[in-house]
């Protein structure tokens, strides 16, 4: 924005900031709507809340983080928006207009794009958009499935 002082990675160390201090919990919630026949495709709509009443929110979990990864690992994780239970699925979308389209396109170019930027970091040997320490570990193509990254990390 025009005027902005605030450096581009401010919520980043506001971030490590806070964790220094004390553990950071974040509380996971979901609802559930099982589909109607007939019923509107504007439960699809993300925009859109669903009634409280009768889609409560269902608290699933904590996660609880009391340190901050490193700046390379956290430039390594890998985010799959169809990597999931049997018992959830994206929902196959009819048409591009369909609210269902963008899961279904994230779901097949994120894992290029992951794939693609890891490259880049090995071509370059470094890890992030900064220029970093030149580093040996870095995953290959072959090792670019987010398991293999993870194990890497340990």
């Amino acid at each position: 924005l025009e005027g902005e002082t605030k450096p581009m990675d401010y919520l980043r160390q506001e971030y490590l900031d806070r964790i220094k201090r004390r553990p950071l919990k974040y509380r996971l919630y979901m609802q559930l709507h099982t589909p109607v026949p007939g019923q509107s495709q504007e439960i699809y709509n993300s925009a859109k809340a669903w009634d409280k009443v009768n889609y409560p929110w269902i608290e699933v979990g904590v996660a609880t983080m009391t340190e901050a990864l490193s700046f390379e690992e956290a430039e390594l994780l890998m985010y799959r928006v169809n990597h999931m239970p049997p018992s959830i699925s994206i929902i196959p979308a009819k048409s591009l207009s369909d609210y269902n389209s963008l899961a279904v396109a994230r779901s097949k170019v994120y894992k290029y794009a992951q794939g693609l930027r890891l490259k880049f970091y090995q071509s370059r040997k470094q890890i992030g958009p900064t220029p970093a320490t030149p580093r040996t570990d870095i995953p290959s193509a072959a090792d670019s499935d987010q398991s293999k990254v993870a194990s890497n990390r340990r």
